[in-house]
């Protein structure tokens, strides 16, 4: 479900911070990835210096996008790079509007390792020479084991905190269409 990666656009963000950029990465068939980079520190250099010799691309929970950017402490060498998942739609709906849009989400899901494979161009582009180490993190470890296939990541790190998927599933589930049954 992957395109090349046909252009990338850059927003400088610093109400989140020095160095934080929103990243629109946009794919040969149309799709767009979003994301939320951080270049390396660059402490005592006095000037931007040369790319970093590592760039972490992190998929974490739905919605955790910013949050994931600063698993990574600001102080280290190391370029972020958080891509979002594909699903921009509402995780508040009922019981009817969720069972009509599980397809929508299904698709939203099999799309996420396509969009960290898309991420891992666009700092391959951005850093040329950076070794890259995708992060999945939680919700994102399935699809960053799957992106790993089409990537071709030089390192990658799962930190599994859903290992109960069920009992994850089925309280989302419960707090999304407000019924019974949460963990």
């Amino acid at each position: 479900r992957s395109s090349a990666l046909a252009g990338l656009e850059r927003a400088s963000a610093p109400e989140l911070g020095p160095r934080f950029e929103r990243w629109r990465m946009l794919g040969a068939a149309a799709d767009t990835t979003t994301g939320l980079w951080r270049g390396p520190a660059t402490a005592g250099r006095g000037d931007a210096g040369p790319a970093a010799p590592w760039v972490v691309i992190i998929l974490g929970g739905i919605g955790t996008d910013e949050r994931a950017a600063l698993l990574v402490p600001d102080s280290l060498p190391v370029g972020v790079l958080a891509v979002s998942w594909p699903w921009k739609d509402t995780r508040r709906m009922g019981r009817l509007e969720f069972l009509a849009r599980v397809p929508a989400m299904r698709e939203a899901l099999l799309r996420t390792p396509a969009c960290i494979a898309t991420g891992l161009e666009a700092v391959r582009r951005a850093s040329p020479g950076a070794r890259v180490a995708l992060l999945g993190a939680s919700l994102g470890v399935p699809q960053t084991t799957a992106a790993a296939a089409i990537a071709r990541p030089d390192a990658m790190v799962l930190v599994d905190g859903a290992a109960d998927l069920e009992r994850l599933l089925r309280s989302e589930v419960a707090r999304t269409v407000g019924g019974a049954g949460g963990a």
